[in-house]
């Protein structure tokens, strides 16, 4: 395997293994309370999904040659090794992110590889070594089993601050109440704050231009995925177009169906609602019209 090969694929398995947490569940304590946004995947509830065996079904098979060679660099077993994957942003800027992984990790394999093809400096911070390569990546191994890679050393040391209790955590902020309505079994968490400060300005991008705050699930118990989404608005009256503006995606999109019935399922099991400036977006589908309207004829998805 080629040198620049060798070093891209221990950085694509940074990304998707790494320790154990406490819980493998999201654990907002060790999340800084400044986040702008956050992504927060349990693989370990994802892996045990009728949703995931569906998707390993289905013919994609270049994301299943990736997965194996991840598995062969970094000496894993994918979905029993990695447990989750969280990326927090500090910010708009991509330099800002920072990205936790828990797993089952050889730590000192992939330190030893870390070291042989890339040869990091080495960067004291309490009681912490950030190991920083290229220009702009920085990796810290937390303990065995947690490693933190991030582009900007600030960002990575909030996280450590934050883990070590000296800065605030996202259990303080204001999206514990609608994070602690999400069940324990949801295997994506997502939220992200001043939305239309994060994104381009787009008149394809309506909603989100008026949005200031969003929230994200999803889950699967009994092969039935839901998904919840929470939209809040700028104002009362940004609200009300948004709703509208929903609502009027949903009825073009249930015209537009007539015999595509991955479709017309999917709008069947849709529920739109609206509460002061909130709007609610829920989705409660069967993984197998779920994953006929993602892998099926609708020809959109990147693999």
């Amino acid at each position: 395997m080629k040198k620049n090969k060798k070093v891209w694929l221990l950085g694509l398995a940074f990304l998707m293994i790494c320790g154990t947490l406490q819980a493998e569940a999201l654990n907002p304590s060790v999340i800084p309370g400044n986040i702008r946004w956050m992504v927060h995947v349990d693989v370990e509830q994802f892996a045990g999904t009728n949703l995931r065996m569906l998707f390993e079904e289905s013919k994609r098979d270049l994301w299943r040659s990736q997965i194996r060679e991840i598995e062969e660099t970094a000496r894993i077993d994918f979905f029993k090794d990695m447990k989750s994957i969280t990326l927090m942003g500090m910010g708009r800027d991509e330099e800002k992110t920072v990205v936790m992984f828990t797993g089952n990790l050889n730590m000192s394999y992939l330190l030893g590889i870390l070291q042989k093809e890339v040869k990091p400096k080495e960067i004291g911070y309490g009681k912490y070594v950030i190991y920083h390569w290229k220009r702009n990546e920085y990796g810290v191994f937390m303990s065995e089993n947690v490693f933190l890679m991030g582009r900007n050393s600030d960002s990575v040391k909030t996280v450590l601050d934050t883990m070590d209790g000296k800065a605030n955590s996202l259990s303080e902020s204001k999206w514990m109440e609608t994070i602690r309505q999400f069940p324990s079994h949801a295997f994506i968490t997502a939220v992200a704050d001043d939305v239309s400060g994060l994104i381009d300005e787009n008149p394809a991008s309506l909603l989100l231009n008026k949005t200031d705050a969003a929230c994200f699930m999803a889950a699967e118990s009994k092969s039935i995925v839901t998904a919840r989404l929470d939209l809040t608005a700028e104002s009362d009256d940004a609200a009300v177009q948004m709703d509208k503006a929903i609502q009027g995606l949903v009825a073009i999109g249930m015209m537009q169906s007539g015999e595509k019935a991955a479709l017309k399922n999917l709008i069947d099991g849709l529920k739109v609602n609206r509460d002061g400036r909130t709007i609610q977006l829920r989705l409660d589908q069967s993984s197998d019209d779920f994953i006929n309207f993602i892998l099926g004829k609708w020809d959109w998805f990147p693999y």
